[in-house]
């Protein structure tokens, strides 16, 4: 009896442990897959939503116990999905007074931009890959980092920014063109 009590005491624990180093690495690879960089037609795929809009307003809420930042976008065209005039937007984080609560990765959508968002269940479809600035007949998302800003507005636009090393450049005509 003490033989089976000492087998299971030595088998039993390694046996777990490998079932819990396994699902450590599927975690890990689906973190890597989740983690690269969604083109058009991933984002297409995983959206059921698209919507060229103008951002009117933020406001913060908590939800489930969760902070979100809630953005009201005034629809000007939808490539697909609803037909509402206005979508609301939740996005992980923002600030309550002098707290903020900041999600890497997630965008920060300002008021008075016109984008181009891909949502699934109004959230952002692959963190800020989703949300796109739009201007002369493209969109614009910056390659590195979360800051959600125009490309024409930043201040060293013609001396220190390259657009095309920047930000990953969509013509809508190409947008249109792939969602029919």
């Amino acid at each position: 009896m003490h033989l089976l009590a000492l087998f299971l005491a030595l088998i039993v624990p390694q046996a777990h442990a490998g079932k819990r180093a396994d699902a450590r690495a599927e975690r890990a690879e689906k973190q890597d897959q989740d983690s690269h960089i969604l083109g058009l037609e991933e984002l297409s795929t995983l959206a059921d939503q698209i919507i060229i809009g103008e951002v009117l307003a933020t406001r913060v809420e908590t939800i489930n116990n969760g902070v979100y930042t809630i953005a009201s976008v005034l629809v000007s065209e939808s490539l697909r999905g609803g037909r509402d005039p206005l979508v609301e937007v939740r996005i992980p984080g923002g600030t309550f007074g002098d707290i903020t609560f900041e999600v890497n990765g997630a965008p920060k959508l300002i008021a008075g931009y016109t984008v181009l968002l891909f949502l699934s269940d109004r959230s952002i479809v692959g963190w800020g890959q989703g949300a796109w600035v739009v201007e002369g007949g493209m969109a614009f998302r910056k390659k590195e980092g979360t800051v959600f800003d125009s490309p024409s507005l930043a201040h060293d636009w013609v001396e220190k920014i390259d657009p095309n090393e920047d930000y990953d450049i969509l013509p809508l005509s190409k947008v249109r063109q792939t969602l029919r």
